[in-house]
């Protein structure tokens, strides 16, 4: 990711309430009503305001943001659940752009903000910033990566070069004990990599670059790793860590049929009717005219991999890294059209390097469409439901106005709930009554009233009218 650039005006949010928080603008540029119910999850890098993990609603209204230290960086927020509760994911650290790769934890937070968990990587390792499933059972599968020397002459390096190997570890969340690895060298021929051959011994060669994990959907413990750098998918067998078959890439297990063969690809995801979706970048250095999100078929018997569902964007997007493809739970039974989803569902697809989000229906047709202000990144992208009551209480500022009048400013970083707010007002902070009420407009509500009052507070209300929280009092 490139160095945050100078702020330009209506590219970053401010707020009276919560002056510390200055994540970029969100701009909705499409709307549907067949568009999905739940909010957005991204994680802004690279570009304009602060870096960190973000929720926000489908006007762009913002719901959470958390902003990361200077010098780190957030990737890959999502909900899971861990130990029957849901909960956000994300990767938090530092990236070496050099390298691609990051250096840091995975952090695992309840529904009222607050840490529940961390994940790191055993055995010497960092966990990267390319993935993080959590398991039923306590566990996270992770990645990472190490240098390690490497005779890399049958490639035209040195015979004595450094080697980007990635790793790929099942964690135990609450322990800390690494359950398994597996390591790409070894087990991948350097041939099969696409990435520029080694130039120098000193300089690091990034052969595989895993970036995402899945586990099969019939539960027998091999998993399918997709690997940027060989432009292929690796089933692996998690007893012997073997390499049962590859999907794509210049030693494919399968015919590849019209339009399956991907480049530079993220995202490569079983889903649970046997299909597989992948974000198919297609650029850097460029292979195709443009990024797509698709999903395939294997045809075991015939052993031929065919292309059953295809998006693009238009105007059309070509990303150069990151990227992702959420197949979201059908709504209704699928209208049976080949453009789209085998189960019926609506894809929503992030297009990582480019700061664009995007929601197709199961025929391909656009619902949903929104974007961060260039150059803005966020790794990966999803929509869930999502329910959140924080833990610390609301926020107000008050702004006086001439002679009595006022503004209120009222917030609460990620609460969902709140549909109006109450503001009480008094001579001191014990003696607070209400004021005014005001329906809740977006992330931040500003409610005029006319008070002599030195001390003001704000109540969040729920729909039947009740409190919700109470923010601390502040003088006028």
């Amino acid at each position: 990711p490139r160095l945050a650039p100078a702020t330009k005006p209506g590219t970053v949010q401010s707020f009276h309430s919560q002056p510390g928080l200055q994540p970029p603008t969100v701009s909705v540029t499409l709307r549907s009503q067949t568009e999905s119910p739940g909010d957005v999850f991204v994680a802004p890098v690279a570009g304009y305001g602060q870096w960190g993990p973000m929720i926000f609603e489908r006007d762009g209204a913002l719901v959470w943001f958390k902003a990361v230290p200077s010098g780190e960086a957030a990737m890959d927020l999502q909900v899971a659940s861990y130990e029957g509760q849901p909960v956000l994911v994300w990767w938090q650290g530092r990236i070496v752009s050099q390298l691609g790769v990051g250096f840091g934890v995975d952090e695992i937070y309840d529904a009222g903000y607050q840490p529940v968990a961390t994940v790191g990587a055993g055995n010497g390792y960092q966990a990267d910033l390319h993935e993080i499933q959590l398991t039923p059972g306590g566990a996270a599968y992770i990645t990472a990566y190490s240098l390690v020397r490497a005779d890399l002459s049958s490639v035209g390096g040195s015979r004595d070069g450094t080697l980007q190997d990635a790793i790929v570890q099942e964690v135990d969340v609450r322990t800390g004990l690494v359950m398994w690895e597996w390591h790409a060298d070894g087990h991948v021929a350097l041939a099969d990599s696409y990435d520029e051959k080694p130039v120098s011994a000193s300089t690091p060669w990034d052969f595989f670059h895993s970036n995402s994990i899945s586990l099969d959907p019939d539960g027998d413990e091999n998993l399918l790793v997709s690997s940027r750098n060989t432009w292929a998918g690796y089933e692996i067998d998690k007893h012997t860590g073997q390499v049962l078959w590859r999907l794509g890439g210049r030693r494919t297990s399968f015919h590849m049929g019209p339009g399956t063969g991907t480049a530079w690809q993220h995202d490569m995801r079983w889903q649970p009717d046997g299909t597989i979706t992948i974000f198919d970048d297609g650029d850097f250095p460029k292979v195709h005219s443009q990024s797509r999100a698709i999903r395939e078929r294997i045809d075991w018997r015939t052993k031929t991999v065919s292309l059953v569902a295809r998006y693009v964007r238009s105007p059309p997007l070509l990303a150069g890294s990151q990227g992702n493809d959420q197949v979201l739970a059908a709504a209704g039974p699928s209208n049976g059209s080949s453009g789209g989803s085998t189960s019926g569902g609506d894809s929503f697809v992030g297009w990582g390097e480019r700061p664009y989000f995007s929601e197709f229906g199961p025929s391909g047709q656009a619902l949903f469409d929104a974007h961060l202000p260039f150059p803005d990144q966020s790794y990966r992208a999803y929509t869930y439901p999502w329910t959140g009551t924080p833990a610390s209480p609301p926020s107000i500022a008050v702004s006086p106005g001439s002679g009595e009048a006022a503004t209120v400013f009222a917030s609460w970083n990620g609460a969902t709930g709140v549909s109006a707010w109450r503001v009480l007002a008094g001579p001191s902070p014990a003696q607070l009554a209400p004021i005014a009420n005001a329906q809740r407009t977006g992330f931040e509500t500003a409610i005029p009233v006319q008070s002599a009052a030195g001390d003001f507070a704000v109540q969040a209300l729920g729909p039947a009218g009740q409190v919700l929280g109470t923010s601390p009092a502040t003088a006028r």
